[in-house]
């Protein structure tokens, strides 16, 4: 008889749920024994053993088809040409989920804090999404990450969130910028109102040319323009 037919238990890989599914899958894993190949702990044997071989060839597919099985079809071109190696899965799939850049971190936490309880959605879920996106956040901190940089990104974020729709141009450049601390991003907003004032003062200073010379013209016309006179006869 054969194997029943393998069913994922859990949300496939989206473009917006790598925090959840990155546990869902690593568990679905360590449950089929094949972990510690997409580790890079277990490693190809060396030697002759053909035995070991067939066996780790066995459970290196295991652990491919696995990780192949539970990505959304819109995933899956991140691992073309790897669906026979594990390990470069898993770590490019890494890279494209966990890109440790301010911007990455920065939508980490836009998403955190725009979290809100769905209408029939029971309490220990909403934590459970919590935990989520908190997992995800600590996820994009690099190694070095400290309280201090926490803080600063953490005001930075509120700088940048309060800016209206207005600011919407300046908003998307702060995300190309190579740091988002608080020195970076107080920075480009002193560079940015400075801009926009000598924005507005060339405005200002080109509308009243403008209606400077509309005046001109219209009394030029005026001194022009032949007048009504009215013959008085004697």
């Amino acid at each position: 008889m054969s194997e029943p037919t393998h069913k994922i238990t859990f949300p496939r890989l989206t473009e917006k749920n790598y925090g959840s599914w990155v546990g869902d899958e690593r568990a679905e894993l360590q449950r089929l024994g094949v972990w510690h190949i997409v580790k890079g702990t277990i490693i190809a044997p060396a030697g002759n053993d053909t035995e070991e071989l067939r066996k780790w060839l066995i459970d290196s597919g295991k652990a491919a088809g696995s990780i192949f099985a539970s990505l959304d079809p819109s995933q899956k071109v991140h691992v073309k040409g790897m669906e026979e190696n594990p390990v470069s899965m898993w770590q490019a799939l890494e890279k494209i989920h966990r890109q440790k850049k301010p911007g990455a971190r920065f939508a980490a936490y836009n998403h955190l804090f725009s979290i809100q309880k769905l209408p029939e959605e029971s309490l220990t879920t909403l934590i459970g999404r919590v935990d989520d996106a908190i997992t995800l956040i600590q996820d994009l901190r690099p190694a070095a990450h400290t309280l201090s940089d926490l803080d600063g990104e953490l005001a930075s974020m509120a700088m940048i969130r309060a800016l209206p729709d207005e600011y919407q141009s300046f908003r998307s450049s702060l995300f190309l910028l190579p740091q988002l601390d608080k020195s970076t991003v107080t920075e480009a907003f002193i560079l940015e109102e400075q801009d926009r004032a000598e924005r507005a003062a060339k405005e200002l200073q080109a509308s009243l040319a403008l209606k400077a010379a509309q005046e001109a013209a219209a009394k030029a016309t005026a001194d022009v323009a032949p007048r009504d006179s009215t013959l008085i006869t004697p």
